[in-house]
């Protein structure tokens, strides 16, 4: 048993990119407990090369995910890449928001988690996410952006692309018409001779 166990520990630190002398402790602190709670050796490999592709590259991260798919009852392989599969298609959906965003940079965390927001706690579609992201694209910080228009449509309770479109438009016309304000000030020239005086 102690063999397996130090062939796994071996292959798991590989998979993560880690080096440790001492595998008993890796043993002792991680392995077992993993496989008290039902993963056994494929599962587990599968878990660090994960943890690897998403740089997590520690086995304290991996732990962290362990715990992550324990507590969603994810122990069997299979569970697991079907959980992988379902995150690959939803960081493909950020990608495209990302990509029509004109954002030149890879999904993060923070995309993950405010898109988890918006689809799971506030109920928009993927259309009306789209939508908000066509006003967003020339700010400065679009994603925070977006996620200004989705909660006030959330707070309004708003969760359809026709009412969501409605609410778009008065949007956008509340702006232009801040900008006209602004521009209609009456504008004044100075000289020289008056700049010299102030």
């Amino acid at each position: 048993t102690r063999e397996n166990y130090l062939t796994l520990a071996k292959e798991i630190t590989r998979l993560l990119g880690v080096y440790y002398e001492n595998l008993d402790i890796v043993i002792e602190s991680y392995i077992l407990d993993w496989t008290q709670k039902g993963y056994d050796e494929e599962t587990l490999k599968t878990i660090a090369t994960f943890c690897f592709k998403r740089s997590t590259r520690t086995l304290e991260g991996m732990n962290n995910n362990v715990l992550k798919f324990y507590k969603l009852g994810l122990v069997s392989k299979q569970s697991i890449n079907q959980y992988v599969e379902n995150l690959v298609t939803q960081d493909a959906k950020i990608q495209e928001l990302l990509d029509n965003l004109n954002l030149l940079r890879g999904v993060t965390s923070f995309d993950r988690e405010a898109y988890n927001t918006w689809v799971n706690s506030w109920n928009m579609t993927e259309d009306i996410i789209l939508l908000v992201s066509s006003y967003a694209k020339d700010k400065g910080q679009p994603i925070q952006y977006m996620n200004k228009i989705l909660s006030s449509l959330y707070d309004d309770k708003i969760f359809t692309l026709d009412e969501a479109k409605i609410k778009l438009e008065s949007f956008g016309k509340t702006s232009t018409k801040s900008k006209k304000a602004v521009a209609n000030f009456e504008e004044r020239e100075y000289n020289q001779k008056d700049l010299d005086a102030l």
